[in-house]
């Protein structure tokens, strides 16, 4: 999380890659608030990333038993 100052008042980012890009994220003026939305977003992402590998190793079962049926 990146704190910024602008004219006094302190606003909270984050950083997030995605398609090989980062991508810059507001997440509010409050640091209790920001810390949660980070969490969020870092969570979603995890899962996101966990899902592509589930179905990623279930496309190479399903191929796998293709090949052995012919």
């Amino acid at each position: 999380m990146h704190k910024k100052i602008i004219r006094g008042k302190p606003y909270y980012y984050t950083s997030v890659r995605e398609n090989g890009k980062i991508k810059t994220i507001y997440l509010g003026r409050e640091p209790t608030k920001a810390k949660q939305k980070e969490m969020e977003i870092k969570l979603n992402k995890t899962k996101t990333k966990a899902k592509k590998s589930i179905v990623s190793k279930i496309r190479l079962l399903i191929n796998k038993s293709k090949k052995k049926k012919r």
